[in-house]
């Protein structure tokens, strides 16, 4: 089959133009995203943030001893996680009740851990305790509380590391009163008791207090109906994209061309242009369709009211002595004697005939072959499988000019 046109190389523009193919899709999902969001915004919308930010000290208990309890270096993230842990929350609700709260100690340890959140500084000792609130003055209470009942915790930790190294270096100073020759040991270890009780229990500092916030830290109605927006038209073009990939009907001419399918795109205001610009592309601008190489052309079934039109377009644009007109109905008993080849043969001028669904497949190609030239007209919605297999058929044929025609409105 000889294409008068081909596939369409795939351009960022091609498919840019794809999915705007499909703008209610897009703009339903703008517009439900945006009202998500301002819904999101307007319940957020009272959300206060204040932070409390503390050094951490190093656990170093016994400087002369070894192992994990003298660690010089603060694992900030394990920091991380005893600073939201339960325990600290419960320290943190019983100081706020102490100092006024009317919430029992379950509900403010509940409501403090899920309000909480503590993130540790890479490479540093610095701990950040942020509380978000509907009410900014709790939202900086909190966050006070947690910070200092962290710091109580992690002193109490040191305390009892202090203790038991105490413990351990009194039971080795017991072994070894009474023995002379042992003296020397003695001593050192008398000097690390002595360092071991000057250890600070201190587990840390607040760098700053956390403050009451003058502004809420949600972004609001309408800041988060623009990113829902935005968030809704990246969702809508993908999938927009998406039923423009999987969608089976035909939709708009380009796909036909994605397909591999030649087509030639009718919808100007004039039926003159229309009829001038098909014949130019079937290579017979002036009309003359013999001289352009073809017997006839065949308008091959592919909607009733595209068969029509097509028909009688060429049929005003095209003189007698270029082309005889005639349909599938008054040739049918002709057939049973005549062969569609033969039927073109006698043709003194190109046959031009619009064949009907009911006739036989091997008629239409029997005389798609005879005239060289098949128009099939396409509606945006015929089915694409339909054209393709259709132009399967028309593939096998040689020498013949096969054309997709899609009218954009019928």
């Amino acid at each position: 089959m000889d294409n008068t046109s081909h596939s369409s190389s795939v351009t960022l523009g091609s498919q840019v133009r794809r999915i705007f193919r499909h703008p209610l899709l897009i703009l339903l999902s703008v517009v439900v995203f945006a009202v998500a969001g301002a819904v999101y915004g307007y319940m957020t919308n009272s959300k206060y943030t204040s932070k409390a930010s503390l050094v951490v000290y190093p656990l170093v208990v016994d400087p002369a001893g070894t192992g994990s309890a003298n660690s010089a270096k603060v694992d900030i993230a394990t920091e991380s996680r005893v600073a939201s842990s339960r325990e600290v929350a419960q320290n943190a609700a019983k100081s706020l009740i102490a100092n006024g709260d009317t919430l029992s100690e379950a509900q403010l340890t509940s409501r403090l851990m899920n309000s909480v959140k503590v993130t540790g500084t890479s490479q540093t000792a610095v701990l950040d305790i942020e509380v978000t609130r509907p009410n900014g003055t709790d939202a900086a209470r909190y966050a006070n509380a947690m910070a200092n009942a962290y710091l109580q915790v992690r002193s109490e930790s040191l305390k009892s590391s202090v203790d038991s190294a105490l413990h351990q270096i009194d039971e080795q100073i017991s072994a070894l009163e009474g023995d002379n020759g042992r003296a020397g040991l003695l001593s050192q270890l008398q000097e690390r008791r002595a360092q071991i009780q000057l250890t600070s229990t201190t587990g840390g500092r607040v760098m700053s207090e956390a403050q009451v916030p003058s502004s809420s830290s949600a972004l609001g109605p309408v800041k988060m109906a623009i990113v829902g927006a935005v968030a809704g038209l990246l969702i809508g073009a993908v999938l927009a994209y998406g039923r423009d990939r999987t969608m089976r009907h035909v939709g708009y001419a380009d796909r036909l061309e994605d397909a591999g399918i030649p087509v030639h795109e009718l919808g100007s205001s004039s039926e003159a242009n229309d009829a001038f610009m098909l014949l130019r592309t079937m290579g017979a601008p002036d009309g003359d369709v013999k001289s352009a190489g073809a017997s006839g052309i065949v308008i091959l079934p592919g909607t009733d009211r595209g068969v029509e039109h097509l028909y009688q377009m060429l049929q005003r644009v095209l003189p007698t002595e270029y082309a005889r007109f005639t349909d599938y109905a008054s040739v049918r008993d002709a057939l049973t004697r005549h062969t569609p080849e033969s039927l073109v043969e006698k043709s003194e001028t190109p046959l031009v005939i619009s064949l009907s669904t009911a006739t036989p497949l091997s008629t239409q190609l029997r005389f798609v072959q005879a005239g060289g030239v098949a128009l099939v007209p396409v509606a945006a919605a015929t089915s694409l499988q339909q054209v393709r297999e259709l132009f399967a058929q028309l593939d096998q044929l040689e020498g013949v000019n096969a054309l997709a025609v899609f009218l954009d409105r019928e």
